[in-house]
């Protein structure tokens, strides 16, 4: 990075945000860049200068960076000195992680589909234009005095900006011929006499896209005349910091093996006491570790949930015992070699796929009581096993609860409520309702669920009357109980596992064991 920068700048004015991406304090080298800033507002027609008679302006500031070794001079807005900043519509969507998983599925699944990726340029500038008054103090010498600019177009730093572009994608792609999902406002589909043709999901300035050529022709052609595109890339991408690729199945893959690479251990003196509190910089290098855990955990590495929320939890009181347990869950973790989510290509015969679920509870396995549940949703072919991850989560109880009955219900409401709100998204792109499978290892959760008996807890009467509701109206077609040494869910909930290493192979392979099928197999699903 410093081999890229001019004299002016010293390695001290340098702050690394990651690998890739280097935040550059002293600007002056940066003359070419900002210029060419300035220039692309005036392409956009961003702002007009007018005279300063007084009006409330917002001043602003260069952000200077270097990303492979490429040099951007970004201006910003200090958008927290506006004075309606109180009153402004701020909140602006973007795509769900299991969305996207549930797109790729529905791409691996369809022969004639393509897909890639569109990085639109100073995506905020082509937003919709502004619907107030907003004044900008010019930087220094690139206006005369006592000049302002009167912005017309949002700018980036304006809180009120992210939703003026997300509200001119939106009407964009409504214009031509997407609809927006229900459940999700950064999933777009296309359809034609009720057939979907092609799926799009935007998260900020990216749009991810697969379908049709006639898709492809009607709306990414579409977009493309309509916004400035910087770049457009087909399959194998980079999107969202993972690596996307296929192989000739058509099966896809989202890889963070690069990332898990980087993954290294707390270094700490093996001598100290275990007791002993560490230090805030040990504590700093802790906190990293644990959130490149916690980054794994929710892109591609299950297993490492539990672990890296615990350690979270702990970190204000973290002792050298903790540093050694840390640097052991990162040896495991570095032992899988690879940290991929393969999404198969299910079969043609979707009256064969269904969504399961995984659901499990461990009871009072926190010093102060609270019970850790867990669970994932997997779409899947209940014949050949194949299997696609969908999404999965590793928390803690909203409250304390008093017995494992209680636990369990908890546990399964939270995940039935996600592989419904995944079932909404899958149907709006296929307009087909695949059913919902929950399975539990909790006998007493599986008859509760099937009786009509009162319980005597009146709190849990309520959790357990929601999934009798769902059972009984199809929302969730059936519960099954099964043997705990089929219970996935339960590498999510607790330390001790005695199979750590098969959630990760099922979803990293995209296909369920043999017994797994054999079980699916033997169920008369309806």
């Amino acid at each position: 990075v410093t081999g890229a920068l001019n004299l002016k700048t010293q390695v001290s004015d340098i702050i690394p945000i990651s690998d890739e991406v280097a935040l550059v304090l002293s600007s002056d080298s940066f003359e070419i860049e900002k210029l060419e800033e300035i220039k692309n507002w005036e392409k956009f027609g961003v702002f007009e200068e007018v005279e300063d008679v007084g009006q409330h302006f917002i001043t602003t500031r260069w952000v200077c960076t270097i990303r492979d070794n490429i040099r951007k001079a970004r201006l910003v807005a200090r958008g927290f000195e506006d004075e309606n900043v109180d009153t402004l519509v701020k909140d602006s969507p973007t795509c769900s992680r299991e969305a996207f998983r549930i797109m790729l599925c529905v791409y691996a699944s369809r022969e004639d589909w393509e897909c890639g990726v569109l990085d639109i340029k100073t995506a905020f500038l082509q937003g919709f234009p502004l619907n107030r008054t907003v004044y900008l103090k010019p930087p220094c010498g690139f206006s005369g005095s006592n000049k302002l600019w009167k912005l017309l177009k949002p700018v980036y730093g304006l809180k009120d900006a992210p939703r003026r572009w997300y509200d001119r994608v939106k009407f964009e792609l409504l214009s031509l011929g997407c609809r927006v999902n229900p459940q999700d406002s950064c999933v777009f589909c296309f359809l034609k006499d009720d057939i979907c043709l092609g799926v799009l999901s935007v998260h900020v300035d990216d749009f991810w896209w697969a379908g049709t050529t006639v898709f492809k022709n009607s709306v990414i052609d579409g977009l493309m005349k309509r916004f400035v595109v910087k770049s457009e890339s087909q399959l194998p991408f980079r999107y969202l910091g993972l690596n996307l690729t296929t192989d000739d199945r058509k099966y896809c893959f989202i890889d963070q093996t690069d990332y898990l690479n980087k993954l290294s251990e707390v270094t700490i003196d093996k001598s100290r006491k275990k007791s002993e509190p560490v230090s805030e910089k040990e504590r700093t290098a802790a906190r990293g570790v644990v959130g490149q855990l916690l980054w794994l955990g929710v892109q591609t590495m299950p297993l490492v949930c539990f672990e890296a929320s615990s350690f979270g939890s702990l970190l204000p009181q973290f002792t050298v015992e903790n540093v050694h347990a840390l640097n052991k869950v990162v040896r495991r973790t570095k032992m899988f070699g690879e940290a991929v989510i393969c999404l198969p290509k299910l079969g043609n015969d979707p009256e064969s796929w269904l969504i399961l679920v995984f659901c499990d509870a461990s009871l009072n396995n926190f010093a102060d009581g609270g019970t850790q549940a867990g669970y994932l949703v997997f779409f899947c072919h209940r014949f050949t096993g194949k299997s696609a991850v969908l999404t999965w989560r590793s928390h803690k109880l909203r409250r304390i609860v008093k017995s494992t009955l209680d636990a369990e219900t908890l546990a399964a409401v939270t995940a039935a409520d996600s592989a419904i709100y995944s079932q909404k998204l899958i149907s709006d792109i296929f307009q087909y309702e695949f059913p919902i499978v929950l399975l539990t290892d909790s006998r007493s959760l599986f008859s509760a669920i099937y009786s009509t008996s009162l319980i005597s807890d009146r709190r849990l009467r309520i959790d357990l009357g929601y999934m009798r509701e769902l059972v009984s109206t199809k929302l969730v077609k059936e519960v099954l109980w099964i043997p705990a040494k089929f219970q996935l869910a339960d590498s999510l909930t607790k330390h001790d596992r005695k199979h750590p290493e098969r959630v990760q192979r099922i979803v990293s392979e995209g296909f369920f064991p043999e017994e797994y099928i054999s079980l699916l197999k033997s169920v008369n699903f309806p």
